[in-house]
């Protein structure tokens, strides 16, 4: 019993520390993609372009991308800081699965900034976040209903 216990709070620690470091990682460099271009056919010369990609200047701002970005890597901060203000919160399976559609959206941004190129550190760190997160709600959800109710209260 006291197991579970401990393990509920090492659930709330984790969703805690990826959702901080989720929120860093909209300001670190997620990809980097290289360019190769033929600056003269007879000399045989080739110039390359490297472009690192930050999730802040991937899309122009205001519009439907740049906004869902922004959601992308800032939703756990703004359920932490709501669960925290209203306790009652965590207890709902709701919130759990609203938390695993969040982190699909989040996975798949991080996908569309990641995948044309190589993934540089940021984007390592957003990914494990992101895998952090979904599996700690994904354990909140089975604890729920797997559990008997006088640990699922706590």
């Amino acid at each position: 019993m006291e197991v579970i216990l401990v393990a509920v709070e090492m659930v709330k620690i984790l969703k805690t520390i990826s959702a901080i470091l989720l929120m860093c990682t909209f300001f670190m460099p997620l990809s980097k993609c290289s360019t190769f271009f033929e600056t003269s056919p007879s000399k045989q010369e080739v110039k390359v372009e490297e472009k690192i990609t930050y999730a802040y200047s991937a899309y122009t701002k205001y519009s439907l991308e740049y906004v869902l970005s922004i959601v992308a890597f800032f939703w756990p901060t703004l359920i932490l800081i709501f669960t925290t203000i209203n306790g009652k919160l965590l207890s709902k399976v709701s919130l759990n699965i609203v938390e695993i559609s969040l982190c699909l959206l989040s996975g798949f941004f991080l996908f569309g900034l990641t995948y044309f190129g190589e993934i540089l550190y940021g984007g390592y760190i957003a990914i494990v976040s992101v895998v952090i997160y979904l599996s700690a709600s994904v354990f909140q959800v089975v604890k729920k209903f797997r559990l008997p109710k006088v640990i699922n209260d706590t």
